[in-house]
């Protein structure tokens, strides 16, 4: 695999997601039909498998955007260490808009609903039920495992260091900068108000009325990420218990690595999606 991007066809076919099905037992470049376009990525089949394992992904790099350098496919090392059929995409209201983060947002509609509908597609094609779903993301990719799994009822999350709220997201600009391309404002207050369940994963959890069962991480020192995003968001989520007859399933996991925002080193987090997700 060690040269599986360097060789990405620019030019490849879009492809139903009927096709994974027929797809021998190898790690093969994707390019799936989302119903508004494409979305890249790569797909490991494993038919010894009855698991699936979907990484999202993360924000791109300014050297990224500035050498459209796409797809932006920053976890494709992980997935040959994964023992379960594995899709790993790219982030491609990014490279639509030119942005480093969309953060699933689209103007008439939240694209997490578009990939909830692909991913349950797949699982389908594999007879993989939802309770072998599992969904990894860090950061932005949290964001969007969170955001997706109460559409998949029965699918589990493990999100590191996670966005869980755009409004109170500390770097402002960025907000801006994507609310700007996608709606045309930069009015963070106003679509705050009007896609409260787009910028909020407790509301959307809220308005779905489902709570996924999480694996949440977190670094002390990845602040003011901390008070504005994992602290609260847990802190609202034990306030909601008591409003609903659903069952909190939530596993935190908080460490003290000194290093900020930086996601979890590769061999902790396989170690962690292998037991979440039984391999």
């Amino acid at each position: 695999m060690s040269n599986i991007i360097a060789g990405f066809n620019a030019a490849a076919t879009v492809k139903p997601i009927s096709s994974l099905l027929k797809q021998e037992d190898v790690c093969e470049h994707v390019r799936l039909d989302d119903g508004f376009g494409y979305i890249d990525g790569l797909f490991k089949r494993n038919r010894q498998s009855d698991s699936l394992v979907v990484f999202f992904p993360a924000a791109l790099t300014a050297d990224a955007v500035k050498n459209q350098q796409y797809p932006y496919l920053p976890r494709w090392q992980w997935i040959e260490d994964v023992n379960a059929n594995v899709w790993c995409f790219e982030e491609s209201l990014a490279r639509k808009y030119n942005l480093a983060a969309a953060w699933f947002h689209e103007r008439d509609f939240f694209y997490a609903d578009i990939l909830a509908d692909i991913i349950a597609d797949i699982a389908k094609q594999l007879n993989v039920p939802s309770e072998k779903i599992t969904l990894m993301g860090s950061s932005l990719g949290g964001f969007g495992a969170l955001m997706v799994a109460p559409k998949i009822p029965g699918s589990k999350v493990i999100a590191d260091i996670a966005q869980t709220d755009l409004y109170t997201y500390p770097i402002r600009s960025a907000v801006e900068n994507f609310c700007d391309a996608i709606y045309g404002t930069r009015d963070v207050d106003a679509l705050n108000k009007e896609f409260r369940d787009r910028f909020s994963v407790i509301e959307r959890f809220s308005r779905l009325k489902h709570f996924p069962e999480m694996t949440i991480l977190h670094d002390l020192s990845d602040e003011p990420n901390g008070k504005t995003q994992v602290y609260t968001f847990l802190s609202e989520l034990g306030a909601m218990q008591k409003d609903f007859n659903e069952p909190i399933k939530i596993e935190s996991l908080i460490r003290n690595a000194g290093k900020g925002h930086v996601a979890l080193h590769k061999f902790e987090m396989i170690k962690i999606i292998n037991r979440v997700s039984g391999l």
